[in-house]
């Protein structure tokens, strides 16, 4: 019985989290720092509102606290349009070592959600790097300029001292 009632609450706050319009920091009380990584995790919505050309540039994920080096190790990407569109892509670009680096990533259609809207998802298993002081910045395209849409970014990794 307790299994399923964490599922059930777990399924809770992700549904609340697809629908959030603000960027979420996730906060843990238990985190514990292994050999110096100081793990973390960030929800960020962008949205391109109807008619707003094909693209969203440049959209600040997250910055990198000053003094450490971020690790991202996964990313989820889940992308809804108003309606049918040819793809939806994803840019993330990191700074390591002074040099911008732009990481593209392809959603691939994923069925329709329960308003009959199109979903694009792609979930990425990556090991990128972005320099303490900097931003991790997306930018989302899609195939059509004349409706309305986004992309919801989940980003993990860990922070770690250069």
């Amino acid at each position: 019985m307790s299994r399923r009632l964490g599922v059930a609450l777990t399924s809770v706050v992700v549904a609340v989290n697809l629908w959030s319009s603000n960027p979420v920091l996730a906060k843990s009380t238990d985190v514990t720092i292994v050999n110096g990584r100081a793990p973390f995790h960030r929800y960020t919505p962008v949205s391109i509102a109807p008619g707003f050309f094909q693209s969203v540039c440049p959209t600040a994920l997250l910055t990198v606290p000053a003094g450490k080096t971020m690790v991202i190790e996964f990313m989820t990407l889940f992308g809804v349009n108003n309606i049918p569109t040819p793809g939806m892509f994803a840019t993330v670009t990191t700074t390591a070592g002074g040099i911008s680096v732009d990481y593209i990533f392809a959603l691939a259609p994923a069925g329709a959600n329960i308003l009959g809207q199109p979903v694009y998802t792609a979930t990425v298993s990556t090991k990128l790097y972005a320099d303490g002081g900097t931003a991790v910045n997306a930018c989302i395209s899609r195939g059509s300029d004349v409706d309305g849409g986004g992309i919801n970014f989940s980003v993990s990794g860990y922070l770690i001292d250069p």
